[in-house]
């Protein structure tokens, strides 16, 4: 068998559920279920917020536990910031062809067909479009979203807009859609907001950690993350997440130390990963300590975006 295989290599496709996660999850089935227009989500930067949103798009309910259609979009960092640009950011994340001196009256038309047409489909009246990078669009782009609200409602179909955006980064804008000239925008898609966090205690890591004790590795398999690596160490009841005071103990320190709101799950994952593949296989886990988790937090590249997280 491939060890290099495991789900837990994968830099992209390898994800564990986290208490913040499950109330993300909580709060946006709230705010759909009362029927908001909108709402954002903000956060530091690599805590897990577009993650967290990419594991919860295709779980989304109406009441009566139909599911609801949903995509997630970026908005790209551009030169020229036009309602336009956003238009054709939508088409191509859709993959909608246009013609390259399509007016943003025809892109709209062609979005909100191809909108409606899965929404259809899904035999939903809801459709939920998370746009992710807040930050890097102009308060004046919001009016796009605004019409495409307006559009889908005549046709029938709420379409409900949620931004996400980098804490700090996000503030300036935030303040200005909170002017009198932006009121429109703020009553419709600022109303509602959540604040994403890393993990901030050691209840939270535990939850994390016990995934790898439970998840298994292949799949319809019996076979644990953490048994897959620690076979004779599983069978004679050893768990990673009894392992959690002494970590969080060594992320804790750091934490204070750097003034961190939270440890992003990027680096939670990226130190748990030589933790459990490599060092405790090779040296034993009767050698876990101290030094051995601050090595491979170090790994992680945690001291280093320190900057980011101060708040």
């Amino acid at each position: 068998m491939n060890k290099g295989n495991h789900p837990i290599f994968s830099p992209f496709g390898f994800r564990i559920e986290t208490l913040q996660l499950l109330y993300l999850k909580d709060t946006l089935k709230r705010w759909i279920w009362l029927g908001a227009t909108g709402g954002y989500i903000e956060g530091l930067s690599r805590v897990g917020k577009t993650t967290a949103i990419e594991m919860v798009l295709n779980s989304l309910t109406n009441r009566s536990g139909d599911l609801i259609p949903s995509m997630m979009i970026t908005m790209p960092e551009r030169d020229t910031k036009t309602i336009r640009a956003v238009h054709i950011n939508l088409c191509e994340s859709f993959n909608i062809a246009y013609q390259p001196r399509a007016t943003s009256d025809d892109l709209t038309n062609s979005w909100c067909i191809h909108l409606a047409e899965l929404c259809l489909i899904r035999n939903s009246n809801t459709f939920v479009l998370f746009v992710d990078e807040m930050q890097r669009i102009i308060p004046k782009q919001f009016n796009a979203f605004a019409e495409l609200h307006d559009k889908m409602r005549i046709r029938g179909i709420l379409l409900v807009v949620i931004f996400l955006g980098n804490h700090h980064e996000s503030d300036r804008l935030i303040r200005a859609v909170g002017t009198k000239t932006y009121s429109h925008i703020q009553g419709r898609f600022f109303v509602n907001n959540e604040r994403f966090h890393g993990i901030r205690k050691e209840t939270e890591l535990t939850h994390c950690l016990r995934q790898y004790d439970n998840l298994c590795y292949p799949e319809n398999s019996a076979i644990s993350y953490t048994e897959y690596f620690l076979p004779e160490d599983y069978k004679s009841g050893w768990r990673l997440s009894d392992q959690s005071k002494l970590l969080w103990s060594c992320f804790s320190s750091i934490k204070k130390e750097h003034q961190f709101e939270s440890i992003g799950m990027q680096y939670i994952l990226a130190t748990i990963r030589p933790l459990l593949t490599d060092y405790l296989p090779a040296l034993g886990v009767e050698r876990l300590n101290e030094e051995m988790v601050l090595k491979c937090i170090e790994l992680s590249g945690l001291h280093k975006s320190q900057i980011t997280f101060v708040d």
